[in-house]
């Protein structure tokens, strides 16, 4: 551009010259002044393309530059929606969702600065826009009324490929999504890993030892299973996914350089009146066309509360974890992967919570749009939340609590537009200790949406 615009100059300074020589005229004062005005504007306007050049230079046709400094702005997010149905043993309805937490409808915006060579800084503000998420849908209640948008990410950090990564505010902690990121399996519109109880999330367990019940608009059947406390029992709640860590927080973490793939991630939170802190590894790599992730995580959780009662109160309910997963992608499109958590309640009494978790799929393009993703997997989770009674605390968890869910996916990817078009069916069966009188029934769902992504 400089160079373009430098001839131009020259051009018009030798058209002007030859056009006072052919005329044969002598010079005077008044053309050169005015010769040399048009030379300054022509120079001025040069000096200023070349500083919007230099300013938008860095930048991809995606991306935008803010006004007033060197960083690069980006907007990005996605949009989610689906049609669910819901059968909990009972009763059964359609209802419009937005499926999942994991992959919910949301919007961001990423503003990154280079400082030197290798080194650079950023921030980020993620928000959710969820209409009617499913974890918050029953049979009985069609529509949620909770307010959005709700923050999902508000964090900064500095980024040096030599020193590694440094993150402070309200985001992911080092530990979670472990059992989630290793999935290739390339269903993540549907659920990721572990994530398998946000689809029919809200959906309430049925006692199968009471009479069965229809009650008014917007009331509790009275078969509907609760805990010990009198909170529902619901799909999100006994096949609780927060065996990831702690999830978002206010935290600072520190993530060290890549090497071969491979890298350590820490993390601190203080809530309550204690402290929360966890530790990754991670890994990424391809050998002979064959994708592998890894993942592993400790937690050591001081500070985590636990929803136990009708009133959904917070009371303690501290704990260590360890979890990890594994996930495979061979150049033939099957991939596989599996993951597994065991967590040790600081609670009296209670039960050690356990998930084992498996899944195949298979992808390939047997269209021009895109690939086709298919995947089964099998989960078992057991006593993944405490069961408590908030008047006696501790004293009346639950021996055994025990979720199995099996399900079904397929999903249709659209390059050219970023879309994905997709359907999932699952079934939830869940079972009580051998003391407890109460039997549930099973809750079977359906569930066929679309994802955009921007």
């Amino acid at each position: 551009m400089k160079h373009i615009l430098t001839l131009t100059c020259a051009s018009v300074l030798a058209l002007s010259c030859a056009t006072d020589l052919s005329a044969a005229t002598p010079t005077t004062k008044q053309g050169d002044a005015g010769l040399k005005a048009q030379v300054e504007m022509l120079m001025k306007r040069v000096n200023e393309l070349e500083a919007k050049e230099k300013a938008i230079g860095n930048l991809t046709d995606k991306e935008a530059v803010t006004s007033g400094n060197n960083l690069n702005l980006k907007l990005s997010g996605q949009v989610n929606r689906a049609v669910l149905w819901h059968d909990d043993g009972d009763h059964s309805n359609f209802v419009h969702v937005d499926p999942s937490s994991l992959a919910s409808t949301r919007f961001r915006v990423e503003a990154t600065g280079k400082i030197s060579e290798g080194n650079m800084a950023g921030g980020a503000i993620e928000l959710g826009v969820r209409p009617n998420a499913a974890e918050n849908i029953d049979v009985h209640r069609a529509n949620d009324n909770t307010a959005y948008p709700k923050m999902r990410i508000a964090e900064a950090y500095f980024d040096s490929k030599r020193w590694g990564k440094v993150t402070l505010g309200h985001g992911w902690t080092a530990a979670s999504c472990t059992t989630r990121y290793p999935d290739l399996s390339n269903t993540g519109a549907i659920s990721s890993g572990t994530s398998v109880g946000h689809l029919a999330g809200g959906t309430q367990f049925v006692d199968k030892t009471l009479p069965s019940a229809n009650p008014a608009f917007g009331a509790v059947a009275a078969n509907k299973a609760t805990t010990n406390g009198g909170a529902a029992l619901t799909v999100a709640r006994v096949f609780n996914d927060l065996g990831n860590g702690t999830g978002r927080e206010n935290r600072i973490q520190y993530d060290t350089p890549t090497y071969w793939g491979t890298k350590l991630a820490a993390s601190h939170v203080y809530k309550g009146r204690n402290d929360m802190w966890d530790i990754a590894l991670k890994h990424a790599s391809e050998y002979m066309g064959t994708k592998i992730a890894f993942q592993a995580a400790y937690t050591h959780n001081l500070a985590n509360t636990s929803f136990i009662n009708a009133a959904d109160t917070v009371l303690p309910a501290k704990y260590t974890q360890w979890n990890g997963a594994i996930g495979t992608l061979f150049p033939i499109g099957l991939s596989l992967l599996f993951a597994t958590t065991y967590r040790n309640w600081n609670v009296d009494r209670a039960r050690d919570g356990k998930i084992y978790y498996g899944k195949v799929g298979y992808q390939q393009n047997f269209f021009e749009a895109g690939k086709t993703a298919l995947a089964l997997d099998y989960g078992h989770f057991e006593n993944m939340f405490l069961n408590t009674n908030s008047a006696t605390n501790n004293a009346n968890i639950r021996q055994d609590f025990v979720g199995k869910t099996y399900g079904a996916g397929l999903v249709q990817h659209i390059d050219r537009i970023a879309t994905e078009l997709y359907l999932s069916a699952r079934i939830y069966a869940m079972d009580g200790d051998s003391n407890d009188n109460a039997r549930y029934k099973d809750i079977t769902m359906v569930m066929s949406g679309i994802r955009v992504k921007f």
